[in-house]
């Protein structure tokens, strides 16, 4: 892979871009034969690492730009840009790769990781095409996608339609290995979300995160399928909400539509698997808080997280309230639950309404930091307008701190852009944060008092989340 340079200078608010083409391969990094290193980080140099947008003839380009210090000073992408793929999420691995993860809507996604050689230099090491994805995350040193889509044709219905079933992706990044899990009528059974809850409707798994070797993920009723409101019937109260389909142009007959939404906005269930077969999984349900994802368009946003002590938090924005039909909108409002390190259900004596600590607001996002703090990405009233606020939760006792230092609202356009998992050290984590009124900037949260200082300006559209990335060894022998 060679390294693309820009070589054009900033002119006023832009950045024309120059820049040399790469190579296309997908297999353009040996490393080492035993991942030692993966482990052992000792003596090794690094560096933070985080993609930028620059624009500039009227196009926009996403580079990896890399830097020592991000608490003062410009970062500069004229000259050390390595232009990369730009992703929908950006995922860290151990501080050894960060992966650009893409959606691409209904078609496979994409999926590059990066990394940085053995002189601090930014370089692609893998690319992936898998499944398309709603929500990602890591576990057993595997990273997962998954998502609801259709399963195989042998399953049809009398009508022909097809039910969900979960769409896996697997990607081992110390073997360098994926693997798409292909939904056969063998394993059916075991990845169909059809009547997942043992009400008809199908779910989409919200989130991933380990704890005592076992996958939680939250389980997010969608309503009724156009295959579950056939195999299903039974089981739909609010039949007059079905949308059916018109079978063809001209025709007055129609085939069994589906029901967008949930019938039961009032409860949230997490899903608990022993291992990355997703072949079994036990159930558990709250009816404290709404079902636990944020939502923005089809993408589903993480609210189920697992702390240093291996406690699981899982959180409801009480996204159901945005619902057209009163009937589907959830009457609880945002809050958060606990399941215990070891345990298999919920803990009877941890909840939060943090609807009310909020001022009646909601949240798009949550993130875990560190010492059972989590970072939500706030709306400035109720569901409306962006979500340009940020607060720390403190689960420890309860408290809500409203993150000061960032810019006004009015003069941002982006923070937290891309981020899954938060990037922390000493104390601090960094929050990316693009404005209207000049060049993007890092801001350094202290995690403890809440408050946000101003760190390194990048010249460049915007920036995205940032990690820290070690130099690679030399390779001692291909793969």
């Amino acid at each position: 892979m060679k390294k693309q340079l820009f070589l054009a200078s900033l002119i006023a608010m832009s950045c024309q871009v120059g820049f040399v083409a790469c190579d296309d391969d997908d297999d353009n990094g040996s490393g080492t034969a035993e991942r030692v290193y993966i482990k052992d980080k000792t003596g090794r140099e690094s560096k933070y690492v985080f993609p930028a947008t620059v624009t500039g003839s009227g196009s926009s380009t996403v580079v990896m730009l890399t830097a020592d210090d991000l608490t003062s000073g410009e970062i500069s992408p004229v000259g050390d840009g390595f232009t990369i793929q730009s992703g929908t999420f950006y995922l860290d691995f151990d501080n050894e790769y960060i992966y650009s993860m893409t959606y691409n809507q209904g078609n496979g996604g994409t999926n590059v990781s990066y990394q940085l050689d053995s002189n601090g230099e930014v370089e692609e090491h893998k690319h992936y095409t898998g499944a398309r994805f709603t929500s990602l995350g890591i576990y057993d040193e595997h990273i997962l996608t998954l998502s609801t889509g259709d399963g195989p044709k042998s399953k049809a219905d009398s009508e022909g339609h097809l039910p969900k079933v979960i769409l896996c992706t697997d990607i081992d990044p110390i073997k360098e290995t994926q693997e798409i899990v292909e939904v056969t009528d063998d394993n059916y059974d075991k990845l169909s979300v059809e009547n997942f809850l043992g009400n008809g409707e199908y779910v989409t798994l919200c989130g991933i995160c380990e704890s005592n070797g076992k996958l939680f993920t939250a389980a997010v009723p969608d309503g009724m399928s156009p295959y579950g409101t056939t195999t299903y019937e039974g089981e739909i109260p609010l039949k007059d909400l079905i949308v059916t389909e018109s079978s063809g142009s001209g025709s007055a007959k129609t085939t069994p539509g589906q029901l967008s939404g949930t019938q039961y906005p009032n409860e949230c269930w997490v899903a608990i698997f022993p291992d990355r077969s997703l072949s079994s999984h036990k159930l558990i349900k709250t009816d404290k808080i709404s079902y636990a994802a944020g939502r923005y368009r089809s993408q589903y946003h993480q609210m189920i997280w697992a702390t240093d002590n291996g406690d699981v938090y899982v959180f409801s924005p009480s996204y159901a309230k945005t619902q057209a039909d009163s009937r589907q909108q959830t009457t609880l409002p945002a809050g958060v639950v606990r399941i215990k390190s070891g345990a298999e259900e919920f803990d009877s004596d941890f909840y939060y309404k943090l609807e009310d600590k909020l001022g009646g607001r909601s949240f798009l996002r949550t993130w875990y930091l560190q010492d059972k703090k989590f970072l939500l990405r706030v709306y400035e009233e109720g569901f409306s307008g962006d979500a340009l606020h940020l607060a720390i939760f403190d689960a420890e006792d309860g408290s809500v701190t409203e993150v000061s230092g960032l810019p006004e609202a009015s003069l941002i356009s982006e923070l937290c852009h891309g981020l899954n998992k938060a990037f922390v050290e000493n104390g601090k984590t960094y929050i990316d944060v693009s404005t209207t009124d000049g060049n993007p900037a890092f801001y350094v949260l202290d995690i403890a008092t809440g408050v946000a200082t101003k760190g390194a300006t990048v010249k460049a559209t915007s920036i995205n989340c940032v990690t820290r990335l070690y130099f690679q060894p030399e390779a001692t022998s291909a793969e």
